[in-house]
Protein backbone atom coordinates (compact mmCIF):
# COMPACT_ATOMS: atom_id res chain seq x y z
CA UNK A 1 0.00 0.00 0.00
CA UNK A 2 1.11 3.36 -1.00
CA UNK A 3 1.38 6.50 1.87
CA UNK A 4 1.07 9.93 0.31
CA UNK A 5 1.97 12.81 2.72
CA UNK A 6 -1.00 14.57 3.93
CA UNK A 7 -1.25 18.13 2.21
CA UNK A 8 0.16 21.03 4.26
CA UNK A 9 -2.04 23.60 5.66
CA UNK A 10 -0.14 27.02 5.64
CA UNK A 11 -0.41 30.06 7.22
CA UNK A 12 0.04 32.40 4.28
CA UNK A 13 -0.31 31.72 0.53
CA UNK A 14 3.49 31.67 -0.33
CA UNK A 15 7.11 30.38 1.81
CA UNK A 16 9.87 28.54 1.94
CA UNK A 17 9.73 24.64 2.93
CA UNK A 18 12.55 23.63 4.66
CA UNK A 19 12.84 20.12 3.21
CA UNK A 20 16.53 19.12 4.45
CA UNK A 21 19.55 20.93 5.61
CA UNK A 22 22.41 20.88 4.00
CA UNK A 23 24.81 20.80 7.40
CA UNK A 24 25.28 23.11 10.37
CA UNK A 25 24.53 26.37 10.10
CA UNK A 26 26.85 29.21 10.20
CA UNK A 27 24.65 31.05 12.74
CA UNK A 28 23.80 31.27 16.43
CA UNK A 29 20.62 31.39 17.79
CA UNK A 30 17.20 29.10 17.48
CA UNK A 31 17.84 27.25 14.10
CA UNK A 32 15.40 26.31 11.17
CA UNK A 33 14.10 22.61 11.46
CA UNK A 34 13.35 20.26 8.51
CA UNK A 35 9.81 20.80 7.82
CA UNK A 36 9.75 24.58 9.28
CA UNK A 37 8.47 27.12 6.72
CA UNK A 38 9.96 30.52 6.07
CA UNK A 39 7.82 33.19 5.19
CA UNK A 40 10.20 36.26 5.62
CA UNK A 41 13.35 37.18 6.95
CA UNK A 42 13.29 40.71 8.44
CA UNK A 43 10.53 42.70 6.62
CA UNK A 44 11.20 41.07 3.61
CA UNK A 45 8.84 39.19 2.23
CA UNK A 46 9.91 35.14 1.17
CA UNK A 47 8.38 33.87 -1.74
CA UNK A 48 10.90 31.13 -2.92
CA UNK A 49 14.65 30.21 -2.81
CA UNK A 50 15.33 33.01 -4.82
CA UNK A 51 14.08 35.29 -2.64
CA UNK A 52 15.15 34.13 0.71
CA UNK A 53 19.04 33.86 -0.70
CA UNK A 54 18.72 37.33 -1.42
CA UNK A 55 17.66 38.42 1.74
CA UNK A 56 20.04 37.17 3.37
CA UNK A 57 22.71 38.34 1.17
CA UNK A 58 21.82 41.59 1.91
CA UNK A 59 22.28 41.31 5.67
CA UNK A 60 25.06 43.41 7.10
CA UNK A 61 28.23 41.31 8.96
CA UNK A 62 26.72 41.40 12.64
CA UNK A 63 23.36 42.14 11.35
CA UNK A 64 20.83 40.13 13.54
CA UNK A 65 18.68 37.57 11.03
CA UNK A 66 15.13 37.74 12.03
CA UNK A 67 13.02 34.34 10.09
CA UNK A 68 9.45 34.75 10.30
CA UNK A 69 8.52 30.80 10.13
CA UNK A 70 5.81 28.60 10.56
CA UNK A 71 6.53 24.93 13.18
CA UNK A 72 3.70 22.49 13.57
CA UNK A 73 1.50 24.87 13.09
CA UNK A 74 2.73 27.85 15.11
CA UNK A 75 4.16 31.12 13.69
CA UNK A 76 7.32 32.12 15.20
CA UNK A 77 10.21 34.38 15.09
CA UNK A 78 13.70 32.86 14.86
CA UNK A 79 16.20 35.29 15.50
CA UNK A 80 20.09 34.45 14.66
CA UNK A 81 23.55 36.45 15.01
CA UNK A 82 25.28 36.80 11.79
CA UNK A 83 29.03 37.00 12.14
Amino acid sequence: MRKFARPLTLRYENGVLVAALAGPCPYFGEQPREGDVIYAVGRQRVTSVETLRTALDGLSPGQPIVLQAERAGSLRFLVLEND
